[in-house]
């Protein structure tokens, strides 16, 4: 398919705009010692391992989303909650505990460190197209160095299906008039981006410059010869 006709790309975030391993070790670090001091406090035991059970059974639900009425556990910060809900009930004052616990991992959750190439290749960018991101993560790309570059973000969070679903891709032809071959989708997962690009009737263009044979400014380069700017 042609690239003349593009006009926009949607990235995907985790792992193609930046490396998401660090960042949700982190998150998840900060939110288990946050728990464990409040189960300490109240002198009950911390077992993290049952949070995992919990989050495991959830997960498997929204992996089988498609196929049921569980598509609400796509948006990954609703899912997070009901593990929270689920796991603190032990404890008093646990839906405070539950939604204080929820927003230190999305607070870590957003801390990303996006390399400066990526913020270099999005500078080139953006004269030429429309720049948006299209997410199954909960990072807020607005609090970290790309948003001055994203014209909009969509997620779950926001009410749409998740990837692969084409949804989000679909709004997105709408809200800024464009046809399927106008938008071309960029991301580092085939079995979701690629299908979503796919299910949408767009371009795909996969990018996944932090595996490890990898290199951040080869994959940038690669992108902007596909585009041939």
């Amino acid at each position: 398919m042609s690239t003349k006709k593009i006009k926009l790309l949607s990235f995907d975030l985790d792992n193609t705009l930046y490396d998401n391993r660090p960042v949700i070790k982190r998150a998840e670090d900060k939110n288990k010692q946050y728990l464990a001091q409040e189960f300490a406090r109240q002198h009950i035991a911390f077992n993290f391992e049952r949070f995992i059970e919990i989050r495991n059974e959830l997960m498997l639900l929204k992996n089988q989303s498609a196929h049921s009425e569980n598509w609400e556990l796509e948006n990954l910060t609703y899912l997070r909650k009901k593990v929270l809900e689920q796991f603190c009930q032990p404890l008093k004052n646990s839906a405070e505990i539950t939604e204080k616990a929820l927003q230190i991992f999305l607070k870590y959750r957003s801390q990303v460190k996006v390399p400066i190439e990526i913020l270099q290749l999005l500078k080139q960018l953006k004269p030429h197209f429309h720049l948006v991101s299209v997410s199954n993560g909960n990072c807020d790309p607005y609090q970290t160095s790309m948003g001055t570059y994203l014209q909009k973000h969509y997620a779950p969070q926001h009410g749409f299906r998740a990837k692969p679903h084409q949804q989000m891709l679909q709004v997105i032809k709408q809200e800024f008039d464009l046809t399927p071959e106008n938008i071309l989708h960029i991301g580092d997962q085939v079995e979701t981006d690629g299908k979503a690009a796919e299910n949408a009737s767009c371009q795909f263009f996969y990018f996944a410059p932090f595996e490890q044979e990898q290199s951040v400014s080869v994959s940038c380069n690669e992108l902007i010869d596909h585009l041939n700017l």
